[in-house]
């Protein structure tokens, strides 16, 4: 008798929370972004705080949906908020998010939608030096210029050394503008006027433009690594310029030598000839002064020898 008195009070016991339980369960969560912007851009990283209300229980977990094709569920082991920590990945993240919570495996209705806008970083700015080599001699002067894609409009600029930023200020290097309220610009300019071995590195460069209200920084640019001339690259060059210098000047030695010797064969084959021509004029000149001779000599010859025959024959 009195189990079937205690049982109606029993079941009354369990029915009491549950039926409070049930009431509070039909209100649904609330879902805000922190920070909130109209627009996101690649990379950045929103918080989805999903609240669920002050009038319920002890809450077992949340659901965030959203209809990009991304969900998760999150364990609560206590409070009634949880926040989750998204990072957009370009505009495919684009869309629209909702929430919920549970209590002992019974989910709520859904939360308001928010939001999410999202778009990629501006372009990245082209990095120039010059000389365009980036190889430059201790003391001389190197110019960096950062160009950014677009329209001319108000822009900031950043330089970058091995990752770090170049704050104005520092002795080595002199700005162009870059700060708020100089002016609309495409490019800025990084001088150095005397360069020495402490600005050997990579740079790079990038810049922030406002967008929907805020200033947005651009991709960094391509780095371009900045060298100092050695000592050995310069007597490398230095024996370059001299061997060329000695060639070209052996080369017209040479040629010189060759056209020497060739007038002097010239003029020794008219030496020869010209001695040859007198040879053959005194041969030819000897020759005729024997025939002559001949013609007046032979009956001279004749004479002298007559008397000795003459006087050969007197004496037999």
């Amino acid at each position: 008798m009195e189990r079937t008195v205690l049982l109606p009070l029993l079941v009354s016991v369990w029915m009491v929370p549950w039926l409070v339980s049930a009431k509070d369960f039909t209100e649904p969560p609330s879902l805000s972004l922190h920070p909130k912007y109209q627009m996101y851009f690649t990379g950045e990283t929103v918080g989805l705080t999903c609240s669920a209300p002050p009038s319920v229980g002890r809450i077992n977990g949340m659901e965030y949906y959203s209809d990009v094709s991304w969900a998760t569920t999150i364990i609560v082991s206590s409070g009634k908020s949880f926040t989750v920590n998204l990072t957009l990945m370009g505009p495919p993240r684009t869309g629209s998010y909702t929430c919920t919570y549970s209590i002992s495996g019974m989910q709520s209705s859904r939360s308001n939608p928010v939001t999410i806008q999202v778009t990629d970083l501006p372009l990245q700015p082209e990095l120039i030096v010059n000389p365009s080599s980036g190889v430059v001699s201790k003391g001389k002067h190197l110019v960096i210029t950062c160009i950014s894609p677009g329209d001319v409009e108000e822009k900031r600029f950043y330089f970058y050394k091995d990752g770090a930023k170049i704050v104005p200020g520092n002795k080595d290097f002199e700005f162009s503008p870059v700060e708020p309220g100089s002016g609309s610009k495409k490019n800025s300019v990084l001088s150095i006027p005397c360069v020495n071995p402490n600005i050997m590195g990579e740079f790079t460069c990038e810049y922030e433009k406002k967008v929907s209200g805020r200033w947005v920084t651009s991709q960094r640019s391509q780095a371009v690594n900045v060298t100092i001339a050695e000592f050995r690259c310069t007597l490398t060059r230095l024996l370059a310029v001299g061997g060329s210098f000695f060639a070209i000047n052996g080369l017209i030695f040479l040629i010189a030598c060759i056209c020497m010797k060739h007038g002097d064969s010239q003029e020794n084959a008219k030496n020869d000839m010209q001695t040859k021509q007198k040879s053959l004029a005194s041969f030819s000149h000897k020759k005729s002064s024997t025939k002559s001779s001949r013609i007046f000599d032979t009956p001279r010859y004749v004479l002298q020898f007559q008397p000795v025959s003459y006087k050969h024959n007197e004496y037999e």
